[in-house]
């Protein structure tokens, strides 16, 4: 494989040696025919030449892009990105915080709001690359050797692939760091100031200015560069035509761009937006008062350990050893100016990150700290294998021994940048970075871990997502949900009142904990008493276990806060409640009002309704047992008694009915009504003296009504006729039938009636299964007028759309369409 692509590599070479630069200037020994000759470059070199860029930023690209959600989002990412919610909510100059502000501002262009965010960031890092990569192949280009009388292309191709193919380029802009937007504005103000340094134009010294102001603003470890004008006028424009004009436009690039960096951070004091006093540019946040301390020299030898770790996994040592010996073909090839140029932010610049206090855990030196200066060694290392092609030219041998080289360069990488895409665990990453990568975070169990509560937040209709917890992870889950579905709190900071209040808004809550997070016995000391935590699952990460715990209930005081919370506050219902107290208070009685939710008992009572009684219920979410706990000791133990029931919008405060229940299986429907969202009930309790009729009736052989409960004594014109019917089926039924109970007098002529779904519509038909017992308890009011003398009170069932009503069958006897329930005697 090796021999083949070495093949491969030396015909492309020979081909792109055959693209030539042409230089309009005649030069000296030459006549007009050569030049003429010379600058007729066909136009199919230069599409090739363009093609061949192309491709080196493609399979940059694809390098970067595929699989770039493979590896694990860490802390930095998450607050980059998390960040960038905060400017979308108008926080502009939140990162200057960290001193890490333009990209932020760039992520809230693209208004992350869910979980593709992440994914999303990484690829504005990969687009940033592609701008590193395209300023290589310009780097490799103006400083190729001219190789006799001509300047090849090569040098800029094979920078640009160097760069493209690196794994420390492909690994960190693979990812939602500030490091590769910072890199790509450095690497063009290399670009921009090898340009200005050999001409001095006032426009480039303008675009330079930006571009390090930009890239100051993206990281301050970006400082040093605003040294680069000088230093390119200095080296690249001494002994030259307009010296000191070019360092007049140096010296107003360089105030340029401290000016726009100081007006920007003027704008953030002004949003009350101050540095961290550890991320500021002081010398007091650098080694150097230190250095006769022992701890600074230990450090700086712990860092020296990451660069010998680091640089042969992510630079390559022929990539360094290329860079090195480019200074001895310097001379030869008439580029020390460039060369020396380039070694100023290839070396020069390492110290900024060796000497500053870096403020992350443990002094931590990354890696990504070193990424700018790889452009410039990518370069350097392509003019090395272009100045060894010279030397060796004109023979084939040349193509060759570059082949060669560029192969060993590249052949390594390759390998690396395949081994993290196929599996990002087993990627042979140097030390710090694998630390930084899988062993502090929790890596992968985040993705099922998120998977959870995303599907909570679907069932929810897409309810945000409450997420409890302590430490880290929950930037990280910021990251992983988006603004739109997390808001997550620390768990020193946890109000039951709080977390009760969102329950009652039906959005999920979840309690996050693990080891070196908070397992259960973390969870057992937090204060959040009277609420109730289930464990949903665990989930093993590589450095940890994630526990995660869904808050399902609540008791006590916190069970009334969700009930009042799920329900709108009585202030914003006035005119309904304005309705409902002046029906109560045009009939005074001494009957009680029961209210649900209990909050609003105080509200209504301050509208002169002084029987309110509020339905306190202790615990959350409601069963029915525990709703007729709640509701036993409200109900008059007197006979016939009114009762009257207050239900709240009780779609989202009970939407399983479960006090309706109740107060339908305990007392006798009278009547409803509705306010606005305010359910008005009235009820009497059972009579003290009833009579139970058996009753062996079938309807359509599958239903049986099997007794009947109706008052044992006289009634009077006028009253309610309090009626409790037994039902069960043996079978399942399909259609939602009505009940119906006649009063009908000697004449057969019908005087009274109720027709209604068993249990006020609350168990239909269709829910009852077969062999349960559904009684159902309602009143029947008789007219005002109805003489006395003896009722028959018959029962049956029929079709509401049709209206016919079903057959029935009873001991034996003849079908018919109703069941004789018993009879009523009115005084």
């Amino acid at each position: 494989m090796s021999r083949r692509w070495s093949s491969a590599s030396a015909e492309l070479w020979h081909a792109l040696a055959r693209v030539r630069y042409h230089h309009p200037r005649m030069r000296p020994g030459e006549t007009e025919k050569m030049q003429s000759a010379r600058s007729s470059t066909p136009a199919t070199h230069w599409l090739t030449l363009l093609l061949a860029c192309c491709a080196i930023l493609l399979i940059g690209l694809a390098l970067r892009l595929a699989g770039n959600l493979g590896i694990t989002i860490t802390f930095d990412e998450a607050w980059h990105i998390t960040t960038s919610y905060r400017v979308v909510r108008g926080e502009f100059f939140e990162g200057l915080r960290e001193n890490k502000w333009l990209y932020t501002v760039v992520l809230s262009w693209f208004n992350i709001r869910g979980p593709e965010g992440p994914w999303l960031a990484r690829t504005v890092s990969t687009l940033f690359s592609m701008v590193s990569i395209a300023s290589c192949i310009a780097l490799g280009r103006m400083i190729a050797p001219h190789s006799g009388a001509m300047r090849w292309p090569a040098a800029g191709l094979l920078a640009g692939l160097f760069y493209a193919a690196l794994p420390m380029g492909v690994f960190h802009e693979r990812q939602a760091l500030v490091d590769p937007q910072m890199v790509a504005f450095t690497s063009l103000s290399i670009v921009l100031a090898l340009r200005f340094g050999r001409r001095g134009e006032a426009a480039t010294a303008l675009g330079l200015a930006l571009v390090i102001a930009a890239a100051y603003l993206t990281k301050i470890l970006a400082i040093a560069y605003l040294g680069l004008p000088l230093a390119a006028t200095v080296l690249l424009g001494w002994r030259r035509p307009y010296f000191w004009r070019k360092v007049l436009l140096a010296l107003l690039a360089t105030a340029l761009a401290y000016g726009l960096v100081t007006l920007m951070y003027w704008l953030g004091e002004q949003n009350n937006v101050f540095p961290h006093p550890q991320h500021s540019p002081r010398l007091s946040n650098t080694v150097l008062f230190t250095l006769n301390q022992p701890e600074t020299w230990r450090q700086l030898g712990e860092d020296f350990a990451v660069f010998a770790d680091f640089i042969p996994v992510y630079l390559g040592i022929p990539l360094m050893l290329l860079a090195t010996i480019a200074i001895g073909f310097a001379a030869r090839e008439n580029r020390v100016r460039e060369v020396l140029f380039l070694l100023v932010p290839a070396l020069a610049f390492v110290l900024i990150p060796l000497l500053a206090k870096r403020p992350t855990g443990g002094n931590l030196f990354s890696p990504r700290y070193m990424l700018s200066n790889a452009v410039p060694i990518a370069a350097l290392a392509a003019f090395s294998v272009e100045a060894i092609r010279g030397l060796i030219r004109p023979t084939r041998a040349a193509g060759w021994a570059a082949a060669v080289l560029a192969t060993l360069v590249i052949l390594p990488s390759l390998w690396f940048d395949a081994a993290l895409i196929r599996d990002p665990v087993s990627a042979p990453l140097p030390r710090v970075d694998r630390q930084i990568q899988y062993g502090i975070f929790l890596d992968y169990a985040f993705d099922d871990l998120v998977d959870a509560l995303l599907q909570a937040s679907a069932e929810s209709g897409g309810q945000p997502v409450y997420i409890l917890g302590r430490g880290l992870e929950l930037p990280l889950l910021k990251v992983y949900l988006g603004p739109d579905l997390e808001r997550t709190i620390g768990a020193e900071t946890v109000d039951a009142a709080d977390v009760a209040v969102w329950l009652g808004e039906g959005a999920p809550v979840f309690w996050i904990g693990g080891e070196g997070i908070g397992r259960q016995s973390d969870i057992e000391r937090v204060p959040i008493p009277g609420l109730t935590l289930t464990h949903v699952a665990d989930y093993e990460a590589l450095s940890a276990t994630i526990e995660l715990y869904r808050v399902s209930g609540a008791t006590g005081d916190a069970a009334n806060i969700v009930y009042a919370a799920r329900v709108a506050r009585p202030e914003q219902m006035e005119e309904d409640y304005a309705a409902l107290a002046g029906t109560l208070l045009a009939n005074p009685a001494a009957h009680p009002v029961i209210i649900f939710p209990g909050a609003h008992a105080p509200y209504l009572r301050g509208l002169g309704v002084a029987s309110v009684r509020p339905l306190e219920v202790t615990t959350f979410p409601l069963t029915p047992i525990e709703a007729a706990a709640a509701l036993d000791p409200l109900i008059p133990a007197e006979s016939g008694a009114m009762v009257e029931a207050i239900l709240v919008d009780e779609a989202h405060l009970d939407p399983e009915r479960n006090v309706l229940l109740a107060l339908n299986e305990r007392l006798y429907r009278v009547s409803d009504e509705w306010y606005g969202l305010i359910h008005r009930l009235r009820y009497t309790t059972a009579p003290t003296q009833a009579t139970e009729n058996l009753l062996d009736a079938r309807i359509e052989d599958v239903i049986h009504l099997d007794k009947v409960t109706l008052p044992a004594g006289a009634l009077h014109a006028g009253d309610l006729l309090p009626v409790a019917l037994a039902w069960r089926t043996d079978e399942p039924i399909g259609d939602a039938f009505k009940v119906f109970v006649h009063v009908m007098n000697t004449e057969g002529v019908l005087v009274a009636q109720a027709d209604l779904e068993p249990l006020g519509g609350l168990r239909p038909m269709p829910t009852w299964a077969a062999g349960e017992l559904i009684l159902d308890r309602f009143t029947v009011r008789l007219p005002a007028d109805l003489p006395a003398g003896e009722y028959a009170i018959r029962a049956g069932i029929y079709d509401p759309v049709t209206g016919i009503r079903l057959r029935v069958t009873q001991g034996g006897g003849p079908e018919g369409d109703y069941v004789p329930t018993g009879t009523l005697i009115i005084e």
